[in-house]
């Protein structure tokens, strides 16, 4: 079974990707839904919500080295931002 950090990583990685897919929601609100639906420890939740006010502050910076290094990798793909892939940032 996956440890309750590595679950918190999912859990995030999976409301990235709704929030991707839902532009007018509000990333907080899928972060809390999902969070409504499993228990987790302190300090995970703790490491969620740091996730989470990262991720907001630094959106525009995360999207424009995304944005930069998929014109590099795919120069014909230009389908959008990939915000899931932010958590590495972290």
């Amino acid at each position: 079974m996956a440890s309750n950090r590595h679950f918190a990583r999912i859990l995030l990685m999976q409301a990235l990707y709704e929030w991707q897919q839902r532009d007018d929601e509000d990333l907080a609100k899928i972060i809390e839904r999902h969070l409504g639906r499993h228990e987790f420890e302190e300090n995970n939740l703790k490491f969620i919500h740091k996730a989470v006010a990262g991720l907001k502050r630094h959106m525009e910076e995360i999207d424009a080295i995304i944005t930069a290094g998929s014109r590099m990798a795919h120069p014909s793909d230009r389908s959008g931002r990939l915000k899931h892939l932010a958590i590495s940032y972290f």
